[in-house]
């Protein structure tokens, strides 16, 4: 993914759209006065730094493999270092109270792997959560609303062969129970989100998820397409357009009676109190949402206020400097 302006400005508004839709809470996970926190592939580092000014009393590490989090006017408690995730940690054992993994899909080769590094370092009773997008190709509610040959069918097949062809797949194969269960993980529980994309599905987060997700389109797709798969820049960027366009028109169509949606799923799990503890324990089965201005944030003075950021996402900007970040 790249690291320019555009992205590091799409980041910041995706996070606030996932405020919207988790009520204003940074976790879904039950904490109680933790000390230790771990953001893996950390981005701009939003996420980490409110959960520094909510929990000051708690250490807060961000990790990433590219330099693009604040260094000024940041919670003292927090601090940003740049590993790779895919290397073997260097993490106390037995000491994190939750590993936090957010929109991480095909940035690793061996999610196997990252999940047993994250269960070594959580303390007994620590948790882990997993936020992520199922597989957008099975999704009957997006892709079956745009028509047959157009180009988000193309981007999207390419896409998923791209990922495939280094080894890093796209399908959601991370957000499988099974992996966290194997790892030793416990008390595992799954919840889905319908993401609304565009006003009509959505008045409180729906405009934003529509700006994430169209200049999210060349972000993730041109770096992997031109690389892997050899398609021409020209070409890619054209198919790009095409498909923010079509998503534009979907969204805002006065006459779609279907639904128009990205599926969000969360996956925690915890860390037994001892080998072979298992409980039934339960939690945020219940999605539905209280409603809010659409102006709070977690994350105190440092939020711009929504109707400030002045897009328009009529012609979406392309990204431009198409570096490797996260992981």
């Amino acid at each position: 993914m790249p690291v320019d302006q555009t992205e590091q400005t799409r980041q910041y508004v995706l996070h606030q759209v996932f405020l919207k839709v988790f009520d204003l809470e940074l976790t879904t996970v039950p904490l109680d006065h933790p000390e230790y926190i771990l953001d893996i592939g950390t981005g701009i580092g939003e996420w980490a730094i409110g959960m520094a000014e909510k929990y000051p009393e708690a250490e807060v590490f961000g990790t990433d493999i590219a330099p693009i989090q604040p260094t000024q006017q940041v919670p003292f408690n927090v601090e940003f270092h740049i590993e790779n995730a895919e290397d073997e940690w260097i993490r106390p054992q037995n000491a994190v109270d939750l590993v936090h993994i957010r929109n991480m899909e095909a940035c690793f080769s061996d999610w196997a792997f990252i999940y047993s590094q994250a269960y070594d370092c959580i303390k007994p009773g620590g948790w882990i959560e997993v936020i992520d997008w199922e597989d957008f190709g099975a999704d009957k509610n997006f892709l079956s609303l745009y028509p047959p040959g157009s180009a988000a069918h193309i981007l999207t097949s390419a896409a998923r062969e791209a990922a495939d062809l280094v080894g890093r797949p796209m399908a959601g194969w991370h957000l499988n129970r099974q992996l966290l269960e194997d790892a030793g993980f416990v008390d595992i529980n799954e919840t889905v989100y319908d993401m609304g994309v565009g006003s009509r599905e959505n008045s409180r987060y729906g405009k934003l998820w529509l700006f994430c997700f169209v200049t999210g389109i060349e972000a993730l797709c041109l770096r992997p397409l031109t690389k892997y798969l050899g398609m021409d820049e020209k070409y890619v960027r054209q198919l790009c357009d095409r498909m923010a366009r079509e998503t534009k028109v979907i969204a805002e169509d006065p006459n779609r009676s279907e639904p128009f949606n990205v599926k969000l799923r969360v996956m925690t799990g915890r860390k037994s109190h001892m080998d072979g503890q298992w409980t039934a324990r339960t939690i945020n089965e219940n999605a539905d949402m209280s409603e809010y201005s659409g102006d709070e944030s977690t994350i105190g003075g440092r939020s711009i206020r929504t109707a400030t950021l002045r897009m328009d996402i009529d012609e979406p900007t392309p990204n431009s400097n198409p570096l490797p970040r996260r992981g």
